[in-house]
């Protein structure tokens, strides 16, 4: 998308980052920024100014991508997107910020764990939930933590522990009345092999209780 064309139809203000202008469009950048509609429409000296430079895109690239972004283009270059990601936030761009989540929930080729990092260095929790939700065992959830968990947030590390929990398997309290009685041998119901599965299923049992109330002896 090029913002270098200077038709004075086509714009009503330059912006400028390191020397290079890009002409926009101020209600349209206001419409969906607050840090826009305010140096724009309020009580700023580059209200009134046709040129205004911004100091916050460390470099034009990075500015290109927020406006391709803003006006509807998927993300260019996912080395760009924190940058962008940055800017979004301090201008209070939700439109760019929902574009750029939207695209690395669906489309981004980086991985799990940049992702992760990304989302917790730019304060994404939908992006946060989207990838721990779709976590499927332990050993996934620990590469895409951080090496250091300490560098964790509060917010963040409770959703952790809790997705943690979540794929932790049931543990199941046995209850007495589950246990099969003591097989009778004489029953002609019972083949061999089932009859053994419940001498072991009882006796089992029975090793279990002993063991219950041996150390509850000791606890005593």
């Amino acid at each position: 998308m090029d913002f270098s064309d200077p038709d004075p139809n086509l714009h009503d203000v330059v912006l400028v980052v390191e020397g290079q202008k890009f002409y926009c469009l101020r209600a349209i950048l206001a419409r969906h920024s607050e840090y826009f509609y305010s140096l724009f429409f309020k009580d700023f000296k580059e209200k009134d100014e046709k040129e205004v430079e911004l100091k916050d895109p460390p470099n034009p690239e990075v500015f290109q991508e927020f406006l391709e972004i803003f006006h509807g283009d998927i993300p260019r270059n996912e080395e760009l997107l924190e940058d962008v990601l940055i800017l979004s936030g301090l201008w209070q761009c939700d439109l760019v910020t929902q574009r750029c989540v939207d695209y690395l929930k669906r489309d981004a080729n980086m991985s799990l764990k940049a992702q992760f990092q990304l989302a917790m260095d730019c304060k994404l929790d939908e992006l946060k939930k989207a990838i721990l939700d779709d976590v499927m065992m332990s050993s996934e959830l620990h590469d895409i933590v951080p090496d250091d968990i300490m560098t964790m947030d509060h917010q963040t590390m409770g959703m952790v522990l809790k997705r943690s929990l979540e794929l932790q398997p049931a543990v199941r309290r046995e209850d007495p009345r589950d246990r099969s009685p003591p097989p009778r041998f004489g029953d002609d119901l019972l083949r061999p092999h089932e009859m053994m599965e419940r001498m072991e299923r009882h006796y089992a049992g029975r090793r279990n209780d002993v063991r219950r109330r041996f150390r509850n002896y000791h606890n005593n």
